[in-house]
């Protein structure tokens, strides 16, 4: 772990690479440093699309939004939203009225 006043002598503009400077701005310079410690020597990256989980969770909360809407928040394709919104089952907002019994 490293000292404090280690991590207060840090400052965004002396890290070596736009990257790392634009993470550290992010999230503030203090997280990254902590982060760069625990982390030291990995490569981590970033995939370009979401985890389909984490879209369709997000998906089942957006009751008014179309595919090309969602779509277009997320950043993905059409397509995409499209195969995980079929997965996800539709709300019923309507109780259907049973057939069998003697009343309607």
């Amino acid at each position: 772990m490293l000292p404090s006043d280690f991590i207060q002598e840090a400052e965004i503009s002396d890290l070596p690479s736009d990257s790392l400077r634009f993470l550290a701005s992010e999230i503030g310079i203090e997280k990254f440093v902590k982060l760069w410690d625990r982390l030291r020597g990995r490569s981590i990256a970033f995939p370009a699309s979401y985890p389909k989980k984490i879209i369709e969770k997000w998906l089942r909360r957006q009751h008014n939004l179309n595919i090309k809407d969602a779509s277009w928040r997320l950043g993905v394709s059409s397509r995409t939203i499209s195969k995980i919104a079929n997965k996800v089952p539709a709300k019923k907002n309507i109780e259907q009225p049973n057939l069998f019994s003697t009343t309607f």
